[in-house]
């Protein structure tokens, strides 16, 4: 197990130096153009070892799981995941609400696939992220409609689907920051008066178009206040929304930056 920290740290540490796509033999190179902490936690032979064989499921056992859970091979790896981010820090008052996508290339029944995009597979995440600090504290792999057993769950509106995900800050007075695709009338007021969160989210799927009418629904501001501090004078609720919307958008740049995605 000591091993296996140290190899998951090492990842980390490449990621952190941006080198997830330099060749596994330049980063433990001894001519000190490597890193030398890689060098000295292990030999490039037994990363190499590692990466090859580590696997996080069981394959005996995966066919009889994938029938009641498309999402088997990684099931249990993600929860643990997700209950670690819960238990190891409080997210702020401020949290965004938003959906990322993941590119893969690799046979996947849950995959999308968007011909417009340069990675045309890709799997959806929602995610719930500190607005500000960018911490993770909830997300969920969308992966379609799921064989009748304990995984079956609602994907029928997105408001099903918001629910799911604030149930860590659940009665907890946080604000929740959304795009057009979330925000609904109905929805915010479930959220202010059965679980004791504010929503600010952008418009409606059925308003105006963009650049016609910026409409933006609020349970956390009560006025039209102005924001004088801004050269536009923008109304306090679209600076709030402004600098609490992109919460998603940062946690998706700084995984591709920092990757620890590494095929050997």
């Amino acid at each position: 197990m000591i091993e296996i920290r140290a190899l998951i740290g090492l990842l980390h540490l490449i990621g952190l130096y941006k080198s997830s796509h330099v060749h596994v033999n330049d980063i433990f190179s001894p001519d000190g153009t490597g890193l030398d902490i890689c060098r000295a936690v292990m030999s490039v032979q037994r990363f190499k070892f590692l990466m090859r064989h580590l696997r996080f499921d069981d394959l005996n056992t995966r066919d009889e799981r994938k029938a009641v859970d498309k999402l088997a091979p990684m099931r249990e790896l993600i929860e643990e995941f997700v209950q670690a981010s819960q238990k190891c820090y409080s997210v702020g008052e401020y949290v965004t609400l938003d959906e990322m996508l993941e590119t893969f290339r690799a046979k996947c029944a849950f995959r999308q696939y968007m011909p417009n995009k340069p990675a045309k597979y890709k799997i959806k995440i929602q995610a719930l992220v500190d607005a500000r600090l960018f911490y993770t504290i909830n997300l969920e792999v969308y992966v379609g409609v799921q064989p009748a057993g304990p995984y079956a769950v609602e994907n029928s509106t997105t408001a099903v689907d918001t629910k799911r995900m604030i149930q860590p800050i659940s009665g907890t007075g946080r604000n929740v920051t959304m795009d057009n695709w979330y925000t609904s009338v109905p929805l915010a007021e479930d959220l202010l008066t059965q679980h004791n969160l504010t929503v600010v989210g952008l418009g409606l799927r059925y308003c105006p178009k963009k650049n016609k009418v910026v409409l933006l629904l609020s349970t956390m501001h009560n006025d039209a206040s102005v924001n004088e501090g801004t050269p536009k004078r923008l109304p306090e609720i679209i600076s709030f929304y402004n600098s609490t919307k992109g919460g998603v958008d940062v946690v998706d740049r700084l995984k591709l930056n920092y990757s620890v995605a590494r095929t050997c």
